[in-house]
């Protein structure tokens, strides 16, 4: 495999010395296997079933004709405690209608409380019959169905009850559910209230356990800024605006949970949760190496699979004030299929830095890694690229003919013809959430001169602690010996 790149990355942790403290449980002498908890509560035993991962629904009853696209919603979801869960699904909905196909997105959020019956005392195996209760809002609009002027409260508020099983092996956790739901849906809403469906979830441990956070607490000098204000005097010739505040220092405590520095390696999936496509809900896979250290982050990556481009200009064929005929327009974007990427990242963690920001002296917070990061990110990358696949089967000419139409000549900024097969380099802005070792990111691939590659992408990774794995074995290993 060529054009893979690997970061092999030095760090130096250093030491410091201030008013801050490190909080860290006693030692025991005698080896625990922390996998089996025969002594906790059920209470205590959950406490560290928290998973990131996707959620997808079969829904099977519909207004006016239409389907999903692929047949299910799908998106992220995270579950806390064992107990409880937060999902946001999106769906595409389509049906053919006198020759003419008709297009529309839907959103779901969800949240709900599942009560847990675990069969064994093992952390690392079990299987979990479960019952729950959740609510949902789902949005998703026939557009032609008009709007009604007296009442436009265009939602679906739903209830649930659910029944399913998990299944928990090491990191990863399956579990199929069937629910019932019930509620108000709105006329115009796709979507129908009354459904049973089955439901899947796959997800990942933020693996606490190897992560091992430690609460760091710290206290000391802060300068905050208080009473602002703005004045602005209007003057016969000129406007005047001043600016006051007060700067006032005073003892603050924070604590944060604190992993230290680790190196990370494991997959990633991107998604296209942003598209209105009818297949390849994961076009690409890859796998990234990086590490963070403090409020430092870097990353790098490598994709292989297909990757969206866009509509060269804006096509409104959904909902609002948008014409009927506008929604039966070919489409114009599509995937680049066979295609790969690789590159690398760097970012801060903003979490950290927000809280170590108002201090006088930073430099306790030196090596701290938070557990919880939001970290804003920018990178460079290069894509290999394919041949272009559209959505709409001719979209590749009639793309052409609306060219010219438009008054717009082919070229590199509005035909994606010019992108295909060729290598082109990218920056990239984003955003990624993480918890431990699961990550939700949220990217913008900026190419220069060219709209229909430039687009955002949601994908999820993993960061698994390896060298933490490595060294937990062995000591593992001795403590047995």
């Amino acid at each position: 495999m060529k054009n893979i790149l690997i970061l092999t990355i030095l760090l130096a942790l250093f030491s410091t010395t201030s008013t801050a403290k490190e909080i860290y449980p006693k030692k025991e002498q005698k080896t625990i296997n922390l996998s089996k908890s025969p002594n906790l509560s059920k209470e205590e035993f959950l406490k560290k079933f928290n998973f990131l991962g996707y959620e997808f629904i079969q829904q099977n009853k519909f207004r006016d004709g239409y389907g999903v696209s692929n047949q299910y919603w799908a998106g992220p979801m995270v579950e806390i405690m064992g107990r409880f869960h937060f999902s946001m699904l999106r769906g595409a909905y389509s049906k053919m209608d006198s020759g003419k196909i008709y297009n529309a997105t839907g959103y779901r959020f969800g949240f709900g409380f599942d009560a847990p019956f675990p069969l064994f005392k093992s952390r690392s195996f079990n299987i979990i019959p479960n019952i729950g209760l959740g609510f949902a809002g789902q949005y998703g609009i026939n557009p032609q169905v008009p709007e009604n002027p007296n009442f436009n409260f265009d939602l679906g508020l739903l209830a649930n009850l659910t029944a399913g099983l998990s299944v928990v092996a090491g990191p990863v956790k399956i579990g199929a559910k069937y629910r019932f739901e019930t509620g108000y849906s709105s006329k115009r809403v796709i979507a129908k209230a009354t459904q049973m469906y089955p439901t899947l979830t796959v997800s990942f441990s933020p693996q606490l356990l190897l992560m091992n956070p430690r609460v760091f607490s710290h206290s000391g000098m802060a300068t905050y800024v208080e009473n602002y204000k703005k004045t602005t005097i209007e003057g016969y010739d000129k406007t005047t605006t001043i600016q006051t505040w007060d700067e006032i220092s005073k003892m603050k405590d924070v604590s944060i949970n604190d992993v230290a520095p680790f190196f990370f390696i494991g997959p990633r999936v991107q998604t296209n949760y942003t598209t209105l496509s009818q297949y390849k809900f994961f076009p690409s896979f890859g796998f990234n190496i990086g590490a963070r250290a403090g409020g430092f982050y870097i990353n790098g990556l490598y994709d292989k699979g297909s990757f969206y481009f866009k509509e060269p200009f804006k096509v409104k064929r959904e909902v609002g004030n948008t014409k009927l005929s506008d929604l039966n327009r070919y489409r114009f974007d599509g995937y680049l299929n066979n295609s790969s990427r690789f590159g690398a990242e760097i970012g801060t963690d903003l979490v950290l830095h927000f809280i170590k920001s108002n201090y006088n002296n930073k430099s306790s917070f030196a090596n701290k890694t938070s557990l919880f990061a939001c970290i804003l990110k920018i990178g460079y990358f290069q894509q290999n690229n394919g041949s272009a696949q559209f959505l709409s089967d001719s979209g590749v000419f009639e793309l052409k003919k609306d060219l010219m139409q438009r008054n717009a000549p082919s070229s590199i900024k509005n035909d994606i013809s010019f992108s295909e097969n060729k290598k082109l380099n990218a920056l990239s802005f984003g955003l990624n959430i993480s918890y431990g070792a699961m990550v939700f990111n949220y990217d913008y691939y900026s190419f220069k001169n060219n709209r229909p590659l430039s687009h955002a992408e949601f994908s999820m990774s993993y960061h698994y602690p390896i060298s933490r794995l490595i060294r937990a074995i062995n000591v593992h290993s001795k403590s047995k010996k």
